[in-house]
């Protein structure tokens, strides 16, 4: 570490509030499906019927990808030849 900047693999994430990150992600993908919707419905036109479909859409894509990443993200980093990699 030069300076207080890490190098390489040596990140301290000792001091982040996990908690405040989680709430801050799910805001913000929560934020982003609300536009993605509304976007979709008043670029091509039509009734509200056409935003609660994209909304439903978008929501059911967001919790899944909300549930599954975190699952995968942590399989991969567990994967038995990063632990036994020699530096």
């Amino acid at each position: 570490m030069i300076g207080g900047i890490p190098s390489g693999f040596g990140y301290n994430i000792s001091g982040v509030d996990i908690s405040f990150i989680s709430k801050y992600v799910m805001f913000a993908i929560f934020v982003l499906t609300i536009a993605n919707s509304l976007a979709s419905k008043y670029a091509s036109g039509g009734s509200n019927y056409k935003l609660c479909a994209y909304a439903s859409v978008l929501f059911a894509l967001s919790a899944l990808i909300s549930f599954v990443m975190p699952l995968l993200a942590s399989k991969i980093f567990t994967m038995p030849f990063l632990s036994s990699a020699t530096p």
